[in-house]
C-alpha cells in the first residue's frame, strides 16, 4: 500500500514522512516497525508517534539514532 500526500493527510505530518519512507526503506522492514506506528501530535517542532505495544517501543528504541 503506497502513502499518498493528499490535502486529507497534509495535516498529518507523519502520513509525509511515510510515504517518503516507504520508498527507501526495505518493504518488510517498512511493513513491521513503520506502518504499524500512528501520528500522536507535535510539541515545539518535536513530533510524537503512537506504536501498538511497549515492546514495539523497546525494540524501536534501539533503532533510533
Amino acid at each position: 500500500m503506497a502513502f499518498s500526500v493528499s490535502p486529507a493527510t497534509a495535516l498529518n505530518p507523519w502520513l509525509q514522512i511515510l510515504a517518503a519512507l516507504e520508498m527507501k526503506v526495505i518493504r518488510q522492514s517498512f511493513e513491521t516497525w513503520l506502518k504499524p506506528s500512528r501520528y500522536s501530535h507535535v510539541v515545539n517542532r518535536t513530533l510524537y508517534v503512537r506504536v501498538p505495544s511497549p515492546q514495539f517501543q523497546n525494540l524501536g528504541n534501539g533503532m533510533a539514532t
